[in-house]
């Protein structure tokens, strides 16, 4: 999403505006997918990309409501699944690709977002603007199949057992779901699939704000 939607006024109007935003966008998808000789099927790795990329758009618009904060997760008293509920109108939480059928949701936010849980001074990165770089560090992604099935956040920020590496994060997240890559959704709203051969090196790179904000110790 581009940069110049942070700091845009969005006034009571803001809930018609994404769902004709969304619905304009699915359309847009549908005609041009089908003009290109493609069959719509809801498990194409653009189409589901797509689908996060207007999940991106409502958190981006939700922040705007609500003082700059980003979603929360259900130890915050209201998952993130409730929060955009209002503002996409329709599931886009499952994702068809997802070898977990009976998970109703199919993405996970980055708990480095979350606001620290009492009694643990940590810094606070619930906020846009307390990001160093919001195009840097991912928001939302895709859960491995044995991940916690009612679990909406991941565990990568606790102190004592945090585990980004290579291995603690492919537990974590299905790196290869679409044809060896994840899609991954940034806190400024855009998506990227990432591959897990590229993705890998970066998680243990000195400085990556890939997973946590402030840049890998």
């Amino acid at each position: 999403m581009p940069s110049c939607w942070h700091g845009r006024v969005f006034n009571s109007f803001t809930n018609v505006v994404c769902s004709v935003v969304l619905c304009a966008e699915e359309k847009f998808w549908f005609y041009t997918h089908r003009i290109a000789g493609g069959d719509c099927d809801y498990r194409d790795p653009c189409r589901i990309a797509f689908a996060c990329a207007q999940s991106g758009l409502a958190a981006i618009i939700y922040s705007h409501e609500n003082n700059d904060a980003l979603l929360r997760s259900q130890h915050n008293g209201t998952s993130w699944l409730a929060q955009l509920r209002p503002l996409i109108g329709t599931n886009l939480y499952r994702c068809p690709s997802d070898p977990n059928k009976t998970r109703l949701f199919s993405y996970a936010i980055n708990d480095f977002l979350l606001p620290p849980e009492p009694g643990i001074v940590t810094a606070d990165y619930s906020k846009v603007t307390s990001l160093p770089s919001p195009t840097e560090t991912f928001y939302l992604a895709e859960p491995a199949k044995d991940y916690a099935e009612d679990a909406d956040h991941f565990h990568f920020a606790d102190p004592y057992e945090g585990d980004y590496s290579s291995t603690g994060f492919s537990g974590s997240v299905d790196v290869r779901r679409h044809n060896g890559a994840a899609n991954y959704l940034f806190v400024d709203g855009h998506v990227e699939p990432r591959s897990w051969n590229s993705l890998r090196p970066k998680l243990t790179q000195a400085g990556s704000r890939f997973v946590n904000p402030i840049g890998k110790p």
